[in-house]
């Protein structure tokens, strides 16, 4: 498994990117209860910019992501989302949370 930062990435390595990555785990986009020791967060902005330069690789969303923001971390460019505690927080009702998440992100 390879892991690439992206700071800024002209045309040429955008392709090299491309071409060696499945696809880019990208966050926190917001402040995460999860990990305590996370990089600094990214925000929308950024997202919304790494997606307009990555244009056809999966961009995965991750940290401090619940229900509430689903809806626009998908809007600013993100394919999917990685959600921890959104899930977790309550371990009896991981199926129910998870129904409930979906029906936001429609």
């Amino acid at each position: 498994m390879n892991l690439v930062t992206i700071d800024s990435a002209d045309r040429y390595q955008r392709k090299l990117i491309q071409d060696s990555v499945d696809y880019i785990a990208f966050g926190p986009i917001f402040e995460t209860p999860s990990k305590v020791d996370h990089e600094p967060v990214i925000g929308l902005g950024q997202l919304a910019e790494v997606r307009r330069i990555l244009d056809q690789l999966p961009l995965v969303a991750i940290g401090g992501i619940n229900g509430d923001k689903v809806h626009e971390v998908l809007t600013a460019g993100a394919d999917s989302v990685a959600l921890i505690s959104a899930l977790l927080s309550q371990p009896s009702k991981i199926a129910q949370n998870m129904s409930k998440l979906l029906e936001r992100a429609a």
